[in-house]
């Protein structure tokens, strides 16, 4: 039996006969009734006359589904009206220790009707830090029901709610007032629906995710349905900062993001069946945030293991990506090459994905710009209505831009009518692309797989000639001429990586240069890898050093770059060999000047320019020029055209007329640094030669 029961009879059985006895006490080691479990129960009763008497009841613990938990409880009640199954108290006094509120004192009501089955309580108290609390409790013979309203409560006295919250375990309330009402009705020890009305005025708290000064108003209903609950919450904030981070991971990085509400408040809607241990659906997820953002979301998200997204249903407007940027968009970015942009325009969204597959997917952009403040990239003007969907029945789009940039290298406007179906996007007319004085034509660009891990785009066209001195000086490099031009077969990208079956073909100083096997990972990571392989084949020297400050050097040059691979676009490693080529028809002839700074490279001169017959002349022959490095750990090995026992040589005697010189390598090996830096104050005419 029940210590509720034992407590029902205990009311039926005491005496009516007050003369004989004038005071009852009784003590149990736990009462438990539906919604309370009360432990260290001691209860006393005075009679003063036969319907009324003093009541007094102590608990060292209370817990209720309801209002949480209490200690040291103490009730007094004078005069209570006492009948056969009747305990009525009108004018109680209850102190204890509330786990949330702390210290609780106040004017307590309540009436016990046994064959009824009714238990209704009722709670008034001023809190001694300022605020108000009131309690109601009923409970009948089937259900309970209560509720609790605030006013000016200080919000650090619901510190322990934070711990319940995964995401805000170890986060303090420093700040705020609460106000408003809590009704939570059940049955026994069960919860079986829950309302509630706050405003939060100044709320404050610190830890990873932060509230300064922030005001809100929050309406909820929670209604327990089959084995789980139905939740509609409506929020507004109407003031103050915070920095929210969810835990979520994107990109590999847990994003946080920052919201400051000045003006308008900002309004989420939530509308959602929840399932405890199975998922999560969110039949209307609204957030409105005036003139930045209107989100609208359903969902389906699996919790049974680990949260996994099933089905989803996502618009977005932007009407101010200006705004929306740095709020939504770049915290998502933090770890790409779209991190740091400057940005305006208008963009729609609308995804509809399920059971792992994107089945539509449509992207709306008006006088959209973006400019990369690294100044690696930019586009303006981009108009958009890109359509995607699984269906058979092909959906049309159109991108429009009225320019665009990648590096310092300006493209002209572009025009491409694209077509869907089936998940994938082909293109079906493109207008050619301006890229300084050559264009860009695509033979064709598709879209497969898209929304999947296995997306890719595959691209096949023609780079048409650009001449080497408008590339260079776009570029603020010293003027080449020559032409740059590449046939794109097979342009791949996927998982991230861009990979090139064809070869890109630069015509430069007279000769060729070609690039072969193209890769690049990690391609929107701010850390991307390259790797290539570079093929160099009869350049004109005399044209290559008349470009720089670096001396007349005649004569042609070819080789290899082998297993070239650049981190962060630094190179790493690569295996090279450039040396005159067998059969040169052109003449080997070198300046003095030339002749100096080769010095510079290699060390040594079998010879001294500044005494002697030989500064008398400004060219020599040479027979070979070469140059070898394998660059590995930040040093390069060195090596030239010859090998001997004690080093090489950059430069051997030959040629047709006199007076003929050689340079030759002391050393092994040098720091790449050093050797780059070495040879960009050559090429500037840093180097002072006597």
């Amino acid at each position: 039996m029940s210590h509720r029961v034992w407590f029902s009879c205990l009311l039926l059985c005491l005496p009516f006969n007050t003369r004989a006895v004038e005071s009852l006490s009784f003590t149990f080691a736990a009462l438990e009734f539906e919604g309370f479990r009360a432990s260290e129960v001691a209860l006393r009763l005075t009679w003063s006359d036969p319907e009324h008497l003093d009541l007094t009841i102590t608990s060292g613990h209370l817990d209720s589904v309801f209002s949480g938990q209490m200690t040291q409880v103490r009730v007094q009640c004078q005069q209570a009206v006492y009948k056969v199954d009747t305990i009525i108290c009108e004018h109680g006094i209850l102190t204890g220790e509330h786990d949330s509120l702390g210290r609780i004192e106040g004017d307590f009501q309540f009436t016990y009707r046994l064959q009824q089955g009714l238990l209704s309580m009722s709670l008034h108290t001023i809190m001694p830090a300022g605020g108000m609390v009131d309690i109601h409790f009923t409970r009948n013979a089937l259900d309970w029901r209560g509720m609790l309203k605030m006013e000016a409560i200080k919000a650090q006295h619901f510190q322990g709610i934070l711990a319940l919250y995964p995401y805000l375990q170890g986060h303090g309330l420093t700040s705020g007032l609460l106000d408003g009402s809590v009704e939570i009705a059940g049955h026994a020890d069960s919860i079986d629906a829950i309302s509630a009305q706050i405003k939060a005025t100044d709320l404050g708290i610190d830890g990873t995710n932060t509230l300064e000064g922030v005001t809100l108003s929050a309406k909820l209903m929670g209604q327990r349905e089959d084995q789980g609950w139905h939740i509609v919450n409506e929020v507004a904030l109407q003031q103050g900062a915070m920095y929210l981070m969810p835990g979520i991971e994107v990109l590999g990085d847990k994003p946080g993001f920052y919201l400051e509400v000045q003006n308008k408040p900002v309004r989420i809607h939530t509308d959602m069946n929840w399932k405890p241990g199975d998922r999560i659906e969110i039949a209307d997820l609204r957030i409105d945030h005036p003139g930045q953002m209107q989100l609208r979301v359903r969902a389906m998200v699996a919790i049974l293991d680990k949260p996994a997204l099933s089905s989803l249903d996502l618009a977005v407007s932007l009407p101010d990506l200006a705004g929306a940027y740095p709020v939504y968009i770049q915290p998502l970015l933090l770890q790409t090459n779209f991190s740091d942009l400057e940005v305006s325009g208008a963009v729609d969204l609308h995804v509809d994905y399920a059971d792992g597959r994107l089945n539509r997917f449509v992207l709306a952009m008006e006088d959209v710009y973006i400019d990369d403040r690294k100044e690696r990239y930019s586009l303006s003007g981009v108009s958009a209505n890109i359509s995607l969907t699984d269906q058979a029945d092909p959906a049309e789009s159109r991108l429009q831009w009225e320019g665009m940039s990648l590096y310092r290298l300006d493209f002209g406007p572009g025009d491409i009518r694209l077509e869907s179906s089936g998940r994938a996007i082909r293109v079906v007319d493109w207008q050619d692309v301006g890229v300084l004085d050559g264009t860009l034509q695509i033979n064709n660009l598709s879209l497969k797989n898209v929304g999947s891990a296995d997306f890719e785009v595959l691209l096949d066209g023609v780079l048409t000639p650009v001449s080497m001195q408008a590339f260079t000086q776009a570029m603020d490099w010293p003027l080449f001429s020559g032409k740059l031009s590449s046939v794109i077969s097979g342009l791949k990208y996927s998982h991230n990586s861009i990979d090139i079956d064809g070869d890109i073909q630069v015509r430069v100083f007279d000769g060729d240069i070609i690039l072969r096997g193209l890769r690049v990972w990690d391609v929107f990571s701010n850390y991307s890898t390259l790797a290539t392989e570079i093929e160099v084949d009869r350049l004109d020297l005399e044209q290559l050093t008349d470009t720089f400050a670096f001396g007349k050097i005649e004569g042609s040059l070819s080789g290899r770059m082998e297993r070239l691979k650049l981190e962060d676009w630094q190179p790493v490693y690569f295996e090279a060999a450039f040396a005159s080529p067998d059969g040169d028809d052109r003449q080997h002839r070198i300046s003095q000047k030339a002749l100096e700074n080769l010095n510079q490279i290699g060390g040594g001169l079998s010879g001294t320019l500044s005494s002697g017959f030989l500064k008398f002349f400004p060219t020599y022959s040479y027979g070979r020029i070469g140059f070898n490095c394998r660059l590995s750990n930040g040093i390069c090995e060195l090596g030239g055209v010859e090998q001997t026992a004690d080093g090489f040589y950059l430069l051997t005697r030959g040629g047709l007329l006199p007076p003929w010189v050689d340079v030759k390598g002391t050393g092994h090996s040098i720091q790449w640094e050093d050797l780059i830096g070495g040879l960009k104050r050559i090429a500037k005419g840093e180097v002072s030669l006597e």
